[in-house]
């Protein structure tokens, strides 16, 4: 991840620094590959961490399907940036999660404490209910995407996932054809869009500008 834009300001009491971050989009391949877990889980709570400096959220997940590994129960993932006492870190294209929200995370580490995402932002997928079935979408906002000419156009990693099928992928160690990926209609886009403003107003130690 590169920072390219820094921004400090005071909120009230708070003291807020907004970075702008970069990525370069992988392959769905390559991701599961990198990761020591995938799982499908619900978010049940936050907790703000200091970590190398700055502020962390550590969020604790209840473990609902292992697509890779073997986490089950309760574990907790580590995420850049949030809310430790006074001071505050938002770094844009971060995920940032609500109470409840369900979640379908690549992660790296080993024993389920202190998770990391893989790749940060392009570990993290949220889960929405559509007529069609159950997507994961990615949440990119205002993060940067480098363009690297040898990797070739990776446009089909933006868009959105049939959960099952991409569920049924991961668990295979044959690795088939990606054919989980789906377009939304104008109805579905909608819908989608409603749920996340919803859960919005119930994230997690997020900073808000």
């Amino acid at each position: 991840m590169k920072r390219v834009l820094v921004l400090a300001f005071l909120a009230g009491a708070l003291t807020l620094t907004a970075l702008a971050s970069s990525y370069v989009m992988v392959s769905d391949s390559d991701l599961a590959s990198r990761s020591s877990a995938v799982v499908i889980g619900q978010v049940l709570q936050a907790q703000g961490v200091m970590q190398d400096g700055i502020p962390w959220t550590r969020y604790t997940l209840g473990v609902e399907e292992s697509l890779r590994g073997r986490l089950s129960g309760r574990i907790e993932v580590d995420v850049p940036g949030g809310i430790v006492g006074d001071v505050g870190l938002k770094l844009y294209g971060m995920p940032s999660f609500a109470q409840g929200e369900k979640v379908l995370l690549f992660l790296s580490g080993r024993d389920g404490s202190s998770m990391r995402l893989t790749h940060q932002m392009l570990g993290a997928f949220s889960l929405y209910d559509t007529p069609n079935g159950e997507v994961a979408l990615r949440h990119l906002e205002g993060a940067v995407e480098m363009q690297l000419p040898r990797l070739g156009q990776r446009g089909r990693y933006h868009r959105p996932r049939n959960v099952e099928a991409f569920s049924r992928w991961l668990k295979s160690e044959s690795r088939p054809a990606e054919d989980y990926f789906v377009d939304l209609s104008r109805q579905e886009a909608e819908e989608i869009g409603r749920q996340r403003e919803l859960r919005q107003r119930f994230t997690l130690l997020e900073c808000r500008d």
